[in-house]
């Protein structure tokens, strides 16, 4: 499954993703129930984390930010480990990502300290006022 998120295709890396989310949401619940982490589930978090930063340093922030915003449909607790990384490459970004990665901060854009000085750095009003064609 972690192998199909760095696939060249969109619909299957995804797809895996998405996936990757709905195992995420399910094993916190269980957590949440039985109070006990499991092992197996903090290598897989890790192997994860390692995708997405391969995918960042090799900047395929399209394929970062689709995946992300996948996995944070189903787990948002997830994507708060990225926001950094959002923001740095959020003034680079045109079209569709940038949707996707405003999107993505709007996911906890409560919980984000000094966000309104976050967006300001990262060029925000000018982002907007930006016409995309």
């Amino acid at each position: 499954l972690l192998d199909n998120v760095m696939f060249k295709r969109k619909e299957v890396y995804e797809a895996a993703a998405e996936v990757c989310g709905l195992i995420l949401a399910y094993h916190e619940k269980e957590t949440e129930k039985s109070g006990v982490s499991s092992s197996a589930l903090d290598m897989y978090v890790q192997l994860l984390k390692d995708k997405i930063n391969i995918m960042f340093g090799n900047q395929e922030y399209d394929r970062a930010l689709n995946c992300l915003y996948k996995i944070g449909t189903h787990n948002p607790e997830f994507i708060k480990l990225w926001y950094l990384k959002i923001f740095s490459v959020l003034p680079s970004l045109i079209g569709e990502f940038k949707t996707i990665a405003l999107r993505l901060i709007l996911l906890h854009a409560s919980s984000i300290p000094e966000l309104y000085m976050k967006l300001k750095s990262a060029r925000f009003e000018s982002i907007l006022h930006h016409r995309d064609t």
